[in-house]
């Protein structure tokens, strides 16, 4: 009802405008997100008071306007210095026009003349962290933290600069308080949950990450995505047999047609391992297309995730010819090379193929 209302006011009765202030449309167009509504209303008037033209800023700057709307702020701020949420959010938008060090002194500025305003105490330490000054980041985020009402990701964003500081274990510290609370249906807990299964996996405590990932298939049980997460976990631990029953999960949505036309191309990480310096990413494929299709693809690469080498299980008629069903080949900088001392049948097991790619990789240069 509001919405339609809002439009009746902008569209059909201009009337209706000249009766209420121009700065209140504006805050109600704001508030309802109808921000070129409230643009187009801006454009068309033959002045602006100090509040409309702060609103008018806040509309272009949501719109991705932020050049325009930094030439309303600073209307804002020539008529009244103190302006803090002017000052903030000429901040914001230099910071999204990539001009970190000019945005710090306008958001600073406004956290001097409100510190109790929480998303004024993120915003500077956002800026720090944008501006790669991690601990002066960190001070603001946990600055924040002794506010009431403060933006649940929060969490988030310390949790963050705790990795890039590379303090894993204080990060993972900032998940778990999120998850303990938060109601399982906030975006924060999910994304949380999903970074402490993935922390715990990486640190070998497979019973805590798979806690994590099925507490997050029973919260989004439509939500193919962490299967595969889970089923890493089972593979870890050599359960296969469990890992293989849950891929069936995902075979089943992709004959429901559920799955993104992305997860179809990729396939899915079901395993992953570390050897010597690099981390190895095992794909699954889902869309298979006979006569030529890889069965599994495993990704070598860098701690930083640069792929250098791929490996793969492959199926072709020559394969066929020869009385077997997969070759492995392997895919570099150097081109494809078959693999033909690795053969193997339609049914081989995984910890065979495994084995043949740790082969593999022991023998490359």
């Amino acid at each position: 009802m509001k919405t339609l209302l809002t439009w009746l006011i902008a569209g059909c009765c201009p009337f209706l405008i000249q009766a209420q202030p121009l700065s209140e449309v504006l805050i109600e167009m704001y508030e309802m997100e109808n921000y070129s509504g409230a643009i187009e209303l801006v454009l068309g008037a033959e002045s602006l008071d100090l509040e409309a033209s702060y609103i008018a800023g806040l509309c272009f700057s949501a719109a991705n306007e932020d050049l325009v709307a930094l030439e309303y702020f600073d209307q804002v701020l020539a008529k009244e210095p103190a302006h803090a949420g002017a000052l903030f959010f000429k901040g914001q938008s230099l910071l999204f026009l990539d001009k970190g060090p000019e945005a710090l002194p306008f958001l600073y500025k406004a956290y001097q003349l409100e510190p109790g305003n929480c998303d004024y105490v993120i915003g500077l330490g956002s800026a720090y962290y944008t501006t790669e000054k991690l601990d002066s980041a960190l001070y603001y985020y946990q600055e924040a933290r002794q506010l009431d009402n403060c933006l649940e990701s929060l969490h988030l964003f310390m949790a963050e600069t705790y990795e890039a500081l590379g303090e894993k274990e204080k990060a993972l510290s900032v998940y778990y308080d999120a998850v303990n609370s938060m109601s399982p249906t906030s975006d924060v807990f999910e994304e949380s949950m999903y970074n402490i299964g993935v922390s715990e996996y990486l640190n070998g405590n497979f019973d805590m990450a798979e806690m994590a990932f099925l507490k997050l298939t029973e919260i989004r049980p439509r939500d193919i995505r962490y299967i595969p997460k889970l089923i890493q976990v089972y593979y870890a631990r050599e359960d296969f047999e469990r890992g293989d029953s849950l891929k069936q999960r995902i075979y089943g949505a992709k004959e429901r047609g559920e799955l993104s036309p992305e997860f179809l191309s990729e396939g899915f990480c079901f395993d992953q391992f570390v050897w010597r310096d690099k981390r190895i990413y095992a794909y699954e494929a889902i869309g298979e297309s006979p006569p030529l299709f890889n069965k599994y693809v495993f990704f070598v690469a860098y701690e930083n995730g640069e792929v250098i080498q791929q490996i793969q299980l492959e199926h072709r008629p020559d394969v066929l010819d020869k009385g077997y069903f997969y070759v492995l080949g392997v895919l570099n900088m150097k081109g494809h090379v078959d693999l033909w001392q690795y053969l193997f049948d339609a049914d081989v097991a995984y910890p065979d193929i495994k084995k043949s790619v740790l082969q593999v990789l022991r023998q490359s240069k």
